[in-house]
């Protein structure tokens, strides 16, 4: 008998250890506030003595995500110190002309004749290059997302895709900012992903499950990153259309950014959610976004540091606690009607 109970014990034991276990990281868009999630990694890694935690195996990205999310599935696997000071460094040697120039004839021509007002093929130039660097290997699994123009539907693109560079620009096609991507092959015509969801988390819990074999939402870790503060800050009245549009999309996002995180618990409520980090202030006007030079983004950088290793101070899984909480108590509810006041 003591053998049987021994021969249990040791076979349960084997099923805990052998369970597979998946880790991703989910980045939202933001233009050029970007920068702050690479200060939140550089936080992470530089505040943590166990590095093995942000061994990420599924990275997804929209927007400025999906460009800091190419990078990052770059990288091998075990070598994420390094990786995260490489991504600083691009966004220390980055600037606006990296990333959009003019068109020919001004932005007139931008507003009369095109899609967007800036031409954003730079970007493509440069993340062609960086991606050619790289030896043109992904060595973790990546998916970035779009929104397709003629039908409203989020399209994915991921690692696979001989285009992923084109798929990533499409993801960072802010409407009526950049020109959106025209696939005529495929008959597709992509804008900015999160014109419909500024963070992809379901990409990251079905690729964990299906690729990487994680049968048991338990088994799930994700780590979620967010370029911008669930709040709003003072405005007055601009005469400036696109910074007047830039306006609404950060009260687009103010709104619906913590809901959507919300609902998505509700569905997977065995994930682990480990760390969430947002900015915990404004970080920067609408123009902001648009101003990928260091003199702005560096400050973004250290704000997404110092927020990273607070992350770590305040423990795993914190907002997913935070969330049950609010959701199980009326009280809460009435006092902070929307998540996004509670949490903040």
């Amino acid at each position: 008998m003591k053998f049987l109970s021994l021969l249990a014990s040791v076979s349960s034991l084997f099923q805990e250890t052998s369970a597979t276990k998946c880790t991703a990281l989910a980045m939202s868009g933001g233009g050029a506030h970007g920068a702050f999630e690479a200060g939140v990694l550089w936080g992470f890694l530089k505040n943590d003595d166990n590095k093995d935690k942000y061994k990420y195996d599924i990275v997804t990205g929209v927007s400025a995500g999906s460009i800091n999310a190419i990078g990052v599935a770059a990288w091998p696997i075990g070598d994420e110190d390094a990786l995260v000071n490489w991504l600083s460094e691009q966004w220390l040697t980055l600037t606006s002309p990296n990333v959009y120039k003019n068109w020919a004839l001004g932005i007139a021509d931008g507003l009369l004749t095109k899609s967007g007002i800036f031409d954003s093929s730079p970007l493509f130039d440069l993340l062609t290059r960086r991606l050619k660097d790289a030896g043109g290997v992904f060595n973790r699994k990546l998916t970035v997302a779009s929104a397709n123009v003629n039908t409203g539907a989020y399209t994915l693109f991921n690692e696979t895709d001989p285009e992923i560079v084109k798929g990533v620009l499409s993801s960072a096609s802010i409407p009526f900012i950049f020109p959106h991507q025209h696939w005529k092959d495929r008959g597709l015509v992509m804008m900015d992903g999160g014109t419909i969801w500024n963070l992809n988390l379901v990409s990251a819990v079905q690729r964990c499950q299906k690729e990487i074999g994680a049968e048991d939402e338990s088994d799930i870790t994700i780590d979620l990153i967010v370029c911008g503060h669930d709040g709003l800050s003072g405005w007055e009245d601009r005469d400036n259309g696109y910074e007047n549009y830039l306006r609404w999309k950060a009260i687009n996002e103010y709104h619906s950014g913590l809901d959507d995180i919300f609902e998505f618990r509700q569905a997977f409520p065995k994930v682990n959610f480990r760390y969430f980090v947002q900015a915990d202030r404004d970080i920067g006007g609408p123009l902001s976004m648009l101003d990928f030079y260091n003199s702005s983004t560096w400050e973004q950088q250290t704000m997404g540091r110092t927020d990273g290793k607070a992350a770590l101070h305040m423990g795993e899984g914190l907002v997913g606690k935070e969330m049950d909480k609010w959701a199980s108590t009326p009280e809460l509810k009435e006092a902070y009607p929307r998540i996004g006041d509670y949490i903040s």
